[in-house]
This record gives C-alpha cells, sequence and structure tokens, in this order.
C-alpha cells in the first residue's frame, strides 16, 4: 500500500467513527420522549385500535410522537 492510500484508509475510518458518534448520541432519546413514546404504545395506540380509527386518524396521531413519527403504521403495528 502507498501512503495516500494509508491516508484515505485512515480518513475513511475516522470519518466513520465520528458519524457513528454523532448518531449515536442525536438518536438517543431523553426521558420525555421515552414517557411519549410509552404512553402512545400503552394506551393511544390501543384506543385508537380499539375505536376502529382510520390509517389518517392513527397516523396524525404517530406524528406527534418523536422517534416514531419516522416510521409507517405497519411497522408499529409489526411490533
Amino acid at each position: 500500500m502507498d501512503i495516500i492510500s494509508i491516508i484515505k484508509s485512515l480518513i475513511f475510518i475516522f470519518s466513520l467513527s465520528c458519524i457513528r458518534e454523532f448518531f449515536s448520541q442525536q438518536f438517543l432519546p431523553s426521558e420525555d420522549d421515552m414517557k411519549k413514546i410509552s404512553e402512545y404504545l400503552k394506551t393511544t395506540r390501543k384506543e385508537l385500535n380499539d375505536k376502529n380509527a382510520s390509517p389518517m386518524e392513527r397516523k396524525l396521531a404517530l406524528m406527534s410522537i418523536p422517534y416514531l413519527k419516522y416510521l409507517d403504521l405497519s411497522q408499529i403495528d409489526f411490533w
């Protein structure tokens, strides 16, 4: 390996670790976010299913929940 290849490899490895560190810190939910998520999963979702809410209504309820709003209803139902 020449020196350029080694430097490129080191930069690549360093950038991956920086990206990984950023995202691991960025996507850790706060305690308040965890309460919202658990409230949705335990009660709100059950209430919506019990009253046969439309998919649009279920998606609107999901949009107010941090982290879960990026998922599809089918992904939540799969859980």
